[in-house]
């Protein structure tokens, strides 16, 4: 699992969305998140410059990713910060490892299960190809292309 380490102090571990890889934190949320804290970044399974696995992918599987990761690094708690699908993967840090975590921070997240909104077929199919992505080409993924113009 590839990762990287920034600043010191107590440690906070940010966990990227589907198809992200570290390169999608901006340099000025690693910035600002390392002055203060010992910022964890890293690339999921499958992402970036992590190996794939011939395994179905899970959350759940994701998650004992991430807290393997802390294992490794000798951190038993942590505040965990997830985007997206990373914010998925943090709920389920947090329910099936709450002692490891000090605080949850969610952003542009849900909850999964039988009350979520799916993606389209065709915003799925791009997205299952994440080491060819990169973060403009979610955009028109995510906005008409009215709103594009617009803003």
């Amino acid at each position: 699992m590839y990762y990287e380490i920034h600043g010191e102090g107590f440690p906070y571990v940010m966990i990227m969305a589907m198809a992200g890889d570290i390169n999608w934190w901006t340099p000025e949320i690693i910035e600002a998140s390392s002055q203060n804290y010992k910022t964890i970044i890293f690339d999921n399974r499958g992402t970036g410059q992590t190996d794939e696995s011939a395994m179905d992918y899970s959350i759940k599987m994701f998650a004992d990713d991430t807290v393997g990761l802390m294992d490794a690094l000798n951190i038993e708690k942590a505040h965990i910060f997830g985007a997206c699908m990373g914010g998925m993967i943090a709920q389920e840090i947090a329910l099936t490892y709450p002692d490891r975590v000090e605080k949850l921070i969610l952003g542009c997240t849900h909850c999964g299960g039988s009350k979520q909104v799916p993606p389209s077929n065709k915003i799925l199919r791009k997205m299952m190809n994440p080491r060819k992505m990169k973060p403009d080409d979610f955009i028109p993924l995510c906005f008409t292309e009215d709103f594009i113009k617009n803003n």
